[in-house]
């Protein structure tokens, strides 16, 4: 799934090589959703929940796409919000729920259940300034066994974690842990309170329960991270896994 700077949203089916051919992966587009957002506005973030995506506009809106319904020649893409400040990362939490972060650093909590694909512009349920002023939130993730729980990674390059179903809680303790911004945050599949965030100065490994740095993974490799749950992993960690 990849969003592009005109707006389209593209499915790309990735087929893996078999042994004895090339190591490159065989890509083709399955489905094309243009201009999504309408106008020059660019897809600047995309996630699946259930068997719809959204797009998230650098111009505050966010598309809804059912390619399901795009293969039956049907309207395919709805507007679920506009007259947002810029969305910059989205991501699922549980099984009907989106969050938003924005240029302004917030985040918005979604309830597609209340948000009906023909109606546009619906209000969040929970709306939470988690950084100050225009440190916008460039990353998201989701606890997998406490969905309340997100980790969110800002322009600024910090990180912190904060129960996203408490709006009234004091604003969250900011990490600064890079000078570039948080471009990716990850939580173990398996090993749920650990959580790994990534930017151009590296990769370090969180300890999620109590909020704190449990080492680096690696540096200067952010563009080749591999979130698994292999022992080969596990070997690289300075710190081992919490249970």
């Amino acid at each position: 799934m990849v969003g592009l700077g005109n707006g389209d949203v593209k499915i790309i089916d990735c087929l893996l090589p078999k042994s004895n051919e090339s190591r490159m992966a065989k890509m083709t587009i399955s489905q094309n959703f243009p201009s999504v957002h309408g106008g020059r506005a660019s897809s600047m973030s995309v996630c699946v929940l259930h068997n719809e995506v959204f797009s998230g506009s650098d111009v505050g809106s966010i598309a809804r796409i059912s390619p399901e319904a795009g293969r039956r020649k049907n309207r395919s893409s709805s507007t679920l919000a506009t007259e947002l400040m810029a969305v910059r990362c989205l991501a699922p939490m549980g099984a009907n729920q989106l969050v938003s972060g924005h240029s302004t650093g917030q985040v918005h909590l979604w309830d597609v259940r209340q948000c009906s694909p023909d109606a546009d512009n619906h209000c969040p349920v929970i709306s939470r300034a988690v950084a100050p002023l225009n440190d916008a939130v460039t990353a998201l993730a989701t606890h997998p066994a406490q969905t309340n729980v997100l980790a969110f990674g800002t322009n600024s390059g910090s990180v912190s974690f904060v129960d996203i179903r408490q709006p009234k809680e004091l604003f969250p303790n900011l990490f600064k842990i890079s000078q570039d911004p948080i471009n990716h945050l990850k939580f173990h599949p398996v090993y749920t309170n650990n959580c790994f965030s990534s930017s151009e100065s590296g990769v370090i490994h969180w300890d999620a329960a109590s909020g704190t740095v449990a080492g680096w993974v690696s540096s200067h490799q952010s563009h080749y991270m591999n979130f698994c749950n292999g022992t080969s992993f596990q070997r690289r960690l300075r710190q081992p896994l919490r249970r």
